[in-house]
């Protein structure tokens, strides 16, 4: 930053007054060994903070992750996608984006950094802001459903889907998992979740417990179904006691995790497998 205050005033007799805070331009320094890179940051704030969240609960998933989950799960847009442990459905958002065909980005607050860059040019900037939204479909395109245990966290969950303007193609229940069900009269989808971590000493029991009643629950209520769970605690999962078909490592800020599939065949059995 001094170096091209210095700059400044070497050239125009004047320093620059700079923001800390909401800088109009900011540059991006990159070392690594005897390379640098210096470049302009053309986003701004973080791209994962799309815009849409009005209420969160105490661990929400990075929305860009979720967004990742749901391409890694090779979703194909029109078979139902189910959440039974939703929280603030970030997971149910992305996947009506996805199959909405809503850019993102259309929700940032605020400008991106390239507004502020000198050769910014604003009439076509709010021609492709056009043609993002003309991409839209309005028909809902999948059966898209959550639930929770906790009222309070269901009520946050529809107002992120209302801000995201899809309360018309994503269905919210408050109810236990052992009790979610799957959409009568709908082929077999794809259930995308992430149960807690219980990060929190003494909770390991606990964690075992919910871990078994999420294996119970796809195996008794989701036959045919293919489930991805999402967590940093693999000890808690290999309570799930289902065959684990493929594992993706995966991390949720500094938390090492796994992307776990299961194919909930008919009458799948109960194993024990290594998370």
């Amino acid at each position: 930053k001094d170096a091209i205050v210095d700059q400044f005033r070497a050239r125009t007799g004047e320093r620059p007054s700079i923001d800390t805070r909401n800088p109009d331009i900011r540059i991006l320094l990159r070392m690594l060994e005897n390379d640098v890179i210096l470049s302009l940051d053309a986003a701004g704030d973080s791209l994962h903070r799309r815009g849409y969240r009005q209420a969160t609960n105490d661990a929400p998933l990075n929305e860009v992750l979720a967004a990742g989950l749901i391409l890694l799960s090779g979703w194909d847009q029109k078979s139902p996608l189910l959440d039974p442990m939703c929280g603030s459905a970030t997971i149910l958002t992305e996947a009506g984006l996805i199959a909405q065909r809503i850019a993102p980005g259309l929700f940032h607050q605020g400008k991106f950094g390239f507004e502020n860059w000198s050769d910014f040019d604003a009439e076509l900037w709010q021609q492709l802001r056009e043609e993002a939204k003309a991409q839209r479909i309005e028909e809902p395109q999948a059966y898209l459903a959550g639930s929770d245990l906790d009222p309070r966290v269901i009520d946050q969950a529809a107002q992120n889907i209302e801000a995201a303007g899809l309360d018309e193609c994503i269905r919210l229940s408050v109810r236990d998992v052992r009790d979610a069900q799957p959409p009568q009269g709908q082929a077999p989808g794809v259930i995308i979740t992430n149960p807690p971590y219980g990060e929190r000493i003494g909770e390991e029991a606990q964690m075992d417990a919910l871990y078994k009643t999420i294996g119970d629950a796809l195996k008794t209520n989701f036959q045919g179904y293919e489930a991805f769970i999402f967590t940093g605690n693999l000890e808690a999962a290999k309570a799930i006691g289902l065959k684990v078909s493929r594992r993706i490592p995966l991390f949720n800020g500094p938390i090492d995790c796994r992307l776990l599939k299961y194919e909930l065949y008919r009458g799948t059995r109960r194993v024990q497998p290594a998370a």
